[in-house]
């Protein structure tokens, strides 16, 4: 009988992506983070193949647009994946998910995760409109609060 092993993040993934892995697994968007995490993994041993590339710059390659995707540009390869995921955001989930996401983004441009909030912090600072998500607030601690 097989016994149940823990789940591990991959230590060969890119930082925004162990980010990821770390916040979703906390919360009810962890399976259908999996799904598209799968989705983009796929594609690295194809991209290296094709491209003759290393495994590091395959990966670096899918991620990286994965992240465009997540900017917003919809000639991205993985924007259907992205929007997929996109899907299983609710009310509850957004603020984290627009957090996690946009973090991720900036420590896979080259932030530390540190700078990354930080940036997020100063984003949530410049109006106070910006952490209002429908009946959802993510305070200047990073805390998440229902408002009225």
């Amino acid at each position: 009988m097989k016994q149940y092993q823990r789940y591990t993040t991959n230590h060969q993934l890119p930082k925004a992506v162990k980010y990821w892995d770390k916040v979703f697994r906390k919360t009810h968007l962890f399976f259908p983070w999996q799904a598209a995490y799968s989705a983009v993994e796929y594609h690295v041993p194809l991209v290296q193949q094709e491209l003759e590339l290393s495994t590091r710059e395959a990966r670096e390659m899918v991620w990286s647009a994965f992240c465009d995707a997540i900017t917003g540009d919809v000639s991205s390869p993985f924007f259907q994946e992205y929007d997929d995921l996109c899907q299983c955001v609710t009310d509850d989930t957004m603020p984290i998910f627009t957090l996690a996401m946009t973090v991720g983004v900036d420590i896979h441009a080259g932030f530390s995760e540190h700078e990354a909030i930080e940036e997020f912090k100063g984003w949530l600072a410049e109006d106070p409109r910006n952490g209002l998500f429908g009946k959802y607030r993510i305070n200047s601690d990073l805390t998440i609060q229902q408002v009225r």
